[in-house]
């Protein structure tokens, strides 16, 4: 009892951190361009959130410093906007994986026009008898990505009890160089385990610790660069 008391109250802290992180961040901060796209596609499936904004601005700043060339993305949402207008400024190509066959509808209506990006349908799949529970798109790929993005698959799985499912798509790809994950937590600590090749920078919203402004959102895999070591 204490204890769940004890992690409640901490839960409280962060949370009241979190928001004060983000109000800090945005007075040192240009948010025009991030408020800009959530403003432009504000639909009833793109619900605003407290992190919305702030997760937004911390994928310009990957995006900036990484400039992938290939993009998937395993969700479909705000972040695809984000991704959209990247690759069209920068010739990057963009694949978005979205398994609501409506959603996916109004993704590729909202980009027409912008031929660096492919919005493809694909069903989610939950496997309820495997340890732990397991979603996975039901796609595969070929081509190597140097950017992954994974914010899915969201629903009821039949059997698998909410944020208990890891999403595998990751681990069926080739080799890419940089994982993104939003939220997920088990997803994350399960590729900790699974993906050895590269290195896990885990986000600061998976402790109870407080944040600070410019705080991890993302929990990111790296792809490991091997040097090799000569000899006088």
């Amino acid at each position: 009892m204490i204890a769940k008391l004890y992690t409640k109250v901490l839960g409280k802290i962060r949370e009241a951190s979190v928001f004060t992180a983000h109000v800090l961040h945005r007075l040192t901060h240009d948010y025009s361009y991030v408020d800009g796209v959530i403003q432009k596609y504000k639909t009833p499936e793109l619900k605003k959130n407290a992190y919305q904004s702030y997760k937004l601005w911390t994928l310009v700043q990957i995006l900036e410093e990484q400039k992938p060339k290939k993009i998937l993305e395993f969700g479909s949402g705000s972040s695809t906007m984000i991704f959209a207008d990247y690759a069209a400024k920068n010739g990057a190509e963009v694949v978005s994986v979205e398994s609501d066959e409506g959603w996916a509808e109004k993704a590729r209506t909202y980009l027409a026009g912008n031929d660096n990006v492919k919005i493809v349908f694909a069903k989610a799949l939950g496997f309820a008898n495997l340890t732990p529970p397991q979603l996975k798109y039901d796609i595969n790929f070929d081509e190597t990505f140097d950017l992954v993005f994974i914010d899915g698959p969201g629903g009821h799985f039949e059997g698998i009890a909410r944020k208990t499912g890891v999403t595998t798509n990751a681990l069926e790809l080739k080799d890419p160089k940089l994982v993104l994950i939003d939220g997920r937590k088990t997803t994350v600590h399960y590729m900790k385990d699974h993906m050895h090749s590269h290195a896990c920078r885990d986000s600061d919203l998976h402790s109870l610790h407080p944040v600070k402004p410019g705080y991890n959102y993302f929990s990111a895999f790296s792809k490991k660069v091997h040097t090799t070591g000569g000899s006088d």
